[in-house]
């Protein structure tokens, strides 16, 4: 596929004036100096002159037509999952460049389909896999890339989440409900750190009211460079994401929700000084890194990789090069949660 170059500045037109687009995707364009976010579209014209007037977005938009009207070169799509398929057909038809939330489509089907057409357009298909490019995980990459961590051995994935928290409002016309809109972020990383992954086993048990279900899937993964384990439960009393490498020389533990990654050594022995200097030294980075990423929040940089996703799909536009994240990745997280939905239908 030949991928034609941009000029600079890249002109970016953003779809969606919601959560997503406010707190990540427009903040890792506007700061980015390749880019000039030039229109906004949101059904709600209110919204979207709202958002435009704090972002200093000079065009703000209610229709599609109108939208992809603009001198645009590049669209980055912020809607819920259900509207990402025509979303990106519509840009990829009118020559633009895409960046899209996960999951990139709603069946690995849809995702196929787009893909086809973004190589035949030669145009970039980017889903927004953005914790590949967190600081926590950059950090676990350069530890493993530099023989520290040594070899991986297992993965584990624990997300827990409370009602309470602030949840999407159209997660139930989902497949699999909430399940579906966040499970690609564990997923992509299995995929990064294991290779590529087979489902070994998958169960739903589910309880609870509908107002407040109680769900917990649990995931067995096999990679090619080792085994992973997976759980997601919904009816937590409160909210955390943890992604665990447990490797020959270290266990990594990274806290998604704070961006912070916590080195834990060998085990030399367990008698209680030893005991009390690891719990000591893991403490003392837990606080360390905590510091670092309130510093990022306090100054509007804690993006969670948006940022540097962000400025590795606009360089590769400006190069006409690859994204950072292809369309064959987003298709196949799709395609894993398809297969964890289907192997767990039924199942308690």
């Amino acid at each position: 596929m030949t991928i034609d170059k941009l000029q600079i500045p890249v002109r970016v037109g953003v779809i969606g004036a919601g959560w997503v687009a406010q707190d990540r995707h427009i903040p890792a364009f506007k700061r980015n100096r390749l880019s000039n976010v030039t229109v906004l579209l949101d059904r709600n014209i209110d919204r979207a002159e709202v958002m435009a007037g704090k972002f200093r977005i000079p065009r703000f938009v209610d229709r599609l037509d109108d939208f992809l009207g603009e001198p645009l070169d590049v669209v980055s799509i912020c809607t819920p999952p259900q509207e990402h398929a025509p979303l990106i057909e519509a840009s990829l038809r009118a020559g633009k460049h895409v960046l899209v939330e996960k999951p990139m489509t709603l069946t690995s089907e849809e995702g196929r389909s787009q893909a086809l057409l973004a190589s035949k357009s030669g145009l970039l298909l980017c889903p927004a896999h953005s914790f590949l490019f967190s600081r926590s995980v950059l950090r676990a990459k350069s530890a493993l890339e530099a023989g520290k961590a040594g070899e991986i051995k297992w993965a584990m994935g624990l997300q827990l989440s409370s009602w309470r928290r602030r949840l999407p409002t159209w997660f139930d016309d989902l497949p699999g409900g909430l399940f579906f809109d966040e499970v690609p972020h564990f997923l992509y990383l299995m995929r990064y750190f294991l290779g590529e992954l087979n489902i070994e086993q998958a169960w739903l048990h589910a309880d609870g009211t509908d107002s407040a279900p109680d769900e917990r899937m649990e995931v067995r993964l096999k990679g090619t460079q080792g085994n992973g384990q997976l759980t997601m439960w919904t009816g937590s009393p409160f909210s955390e994401w943890l992604f665990v490498l447990f490797c020959s020389r270290s266990v990594l533990v990274l806290d998604l929700f704070r961006d912070i990654l916590i080195k834990l050594p060998p085990e030399k022995a367990h008698r209680a000084m030893d005991v009390l200097k690891f719990s000591s030294g893991s403490t003392l980075q837990m606080w360390k890194e905590i510091g670092v990423s309130g510093l990022r929040f306090a100054r509007h940089r804690l993006l969670y990789g948006h940022d540097q996703l962000v400025n590795l799909f606009l360089e590769s536009a400006v190069n006409g090069e690859k994204p950072p994240v292809t369309a064959q990745d987003g298709i196949e997280v799709v395609a894993l949660a398809e297969e964890i939905l289907s192997r767990s239908s039924g199942k308690v």
